[in-house]
């Protein structure tokens, strides 16, 4: 039987792509779910934690990018796109305030009412 040694990563820790208290050694926490869940679970819950991030959009942090990155991450993640394989194009996080002008009531009403159509 094979031993798993998990040692804490020696990377700078990068809080939307690779958050060091979501990796144990080689192992990341999604794909350890994916490997338990299944992988259209794991999108499913991937799509779920896009909402709650913004949800919380301009609660929890002083500087709202860290919680619309992280939304914008879970939503490609969702799709299929995984971000740690593609990263987003540096225009596209330089833009993100454009990108997410909303607050996080008019977010929930647009997907609340896109749920309700199908």
């Amino acid at each position: 039987m094979e031993t798993l040694t998990m040692t804490s990563p020696s990377k700078k820790n990068d809080p939307i792509n690779s958050p060091k208290h979501y990796v144990h050694g080689d192992l990341e926490c999604l794909d350890v779910l994916e490997q338990l869940y299944g992988i259209d679970a794991v999108r499913q819950y991937a799509e779920i934690r896009a909402f709650v991030y913004t949800f919380r959009m301009n609660k929890k942090h002083v500087h709202t990018n860290e919680d619309k990155d992280k939304a914008i991450w879970m939503l490609r993640y969702s799709k299929g796109d995984d971000p740690r394989k593609t990263p987003a194009p540096a225009r596209w996080r330089s833009s993100l305030d454009d990108v997410m002008e909303m607050d996080a009531k008019s977010e929930m009403e647009r997907v609340f009412n896109h749920s309700q159509k199908g």
